[in-house]
């Protein structure tokens, strides 16, 4: 394994889905397929695809999207600013602002329920 090449999450409505990541989060989209039912966004040096149902008509196994499915951590540069954006725009806050010794982080919700990370390291995070 030399690195991951991109994360994707299941949701049960691409297009519905794609505001909350473009609009909400700031991510910026780079690729929609309607046909394919597949939606990427990329982040840094990495991309974030959203898969609908329909996906499955292109080989890709259909998932039902859930609270304890995939998993991504967001960087943010700060925790706080974030959180209060989040909070004005009502998305869900699953756990707030936690303190692990070597980072801060939360957990939010996306349309579907799937859980999102929040994550700011410490100032030498990366350094470790």
């Amino acid at each position: 394994i030399n690195a991951i090449d991109f994360s994707v999450t299941q949701v049960s409505d691409v297009q519905k889905s794609i505001p909350f990541y473009r609009d909400i989060l700031g991510l910026s989209i780079e690729d929609f397929n309607q046909e394919a039912d597949w939606a990427e966004f990329s982040i840094g040096t990495n991309t974030l695809a959203l898969c609908g149902p329909n996906a499955q008509a292109w080989g890709v196994p259909h998932q039902i999207p859930t609270q304890t499915g995939t998993t991504i951590a967001l960087a943010v540069e700060n925790i706080d600013e974030a959180l209060e954006e989040l909070r004005r725009r009502n998305v869900p806050i699953l756990t707030d602002k936690k303190d692990s010794t070597v980072c801060y982080f939360a957990i939010i919700s996306d349309p579907d329920g799937n859980c999102i990370w929040l994550h700011q390291g410490y100032a030498d995070y990366h350094k470790k």
